[in-house]
């Protein structure tokens, strides 16, 4: 969101949804099929967005996510603002 003189409260500039699913099956070529080491590891797709905006010195910006659970914070995701 942006905070600056011209918008006194937060505008959303950019938004972005992913769905999130529980473990799934996989192959495996010692068994026919094994599962994830963990049930409840969730499965993803990489989701790359982007955008371009023009802001002024003292601007604002910030970053809102949902879910915390599905964030990777330590993992090899990166996340640039």
């Amino acid at each position: 969101s942006r905070y600056s003189r011209e918008y006194p409260r937060d505008v959303p500039l950019l938004a972005a949804a992913r769905s999130v699913c529980a473990g799934r099956r996989r192959r495996d070529r010692r068994r026919e099929y094994r599962e994830y080491r963990d049930a409840d590891e969730p499965w993803f797709e990489s989701l790359y967005q982007g955008a371009v905006f023009q802001l002024r010195r003292g601007d604002q910006l910030a970053a809102t996510a949902t879910a915390g659970r599905f964030l990777d914070l330590h993992g090899g995701g990166r996340a640039y603002f």
